[in-house]
């Protein structure tokens, strides 16, 4: 079936008897989106805690389309959009994100990586000057100096 084929039709039935009785139309509707395919998923981040995120799919299919956003293989409540945002990430919403989108004909589904990190800090509650950084990591080496005993 092509998108060409849509149009009215109608029969005319006809035997050796009579000359014929026409049948009524009907109208032919050719759905030619289909099921969800996804043109753009969403894309793998790396934000600092505090941070916000968003997470975008970009879709084509017959609506009505569904979306149910994931986390790690769990639903999460409410996130039914074509975009999932986070305002202000913690480090334990690091993880796998995942949407899937439905509709009568079919799913895709498609998913991407959250990492969370930690900034460095402006040295305040570090214990002396020179703390802070920008965020970069850092080897601290503790050496315990035990006197011999008398």
């Amino acid at each position: 079936m092509q998108s060409t084929d849509a149009t009215t039709y109608d029969v005319l039935v006809t035997n050796s008897i009579s000359g014929g009785t026409p049948s009524n139309t009907a109208t032919l509707t050719v759905n030619t989106a289909g099921a969800p395919v996804i043109t753009t998923g969403p894309s793998n981040q790396t934000v600092t805690v505090g941070s916000p995120v968003t997470f975008n799919v970009a879709v084509t299919g017959s609506t009505p389309l569904t979306y149910q956003w994931g986390k790690d293989g769990a639903a999460i409540a409410g996130a039914t959009g074509s975009s999932l945002s986070l305002n202000s990430v913690l480090t334990t919403d690091a993880g796998t994100y995942a949407v899937s989108v439905t509709n009568s004909l079919g799913s895709a589904s498609a998913a991407a990586t959250l990492n969370v990190t930690t900034s460095g800090g402006s040295g305040s509650g570090g214990g002396g000057s020179g703390g802070g950084g920008s965020g970069g990591n850092a080897d601290l080496k503790i050496r315990i100096h035990r006197p011999a005993q008398p």
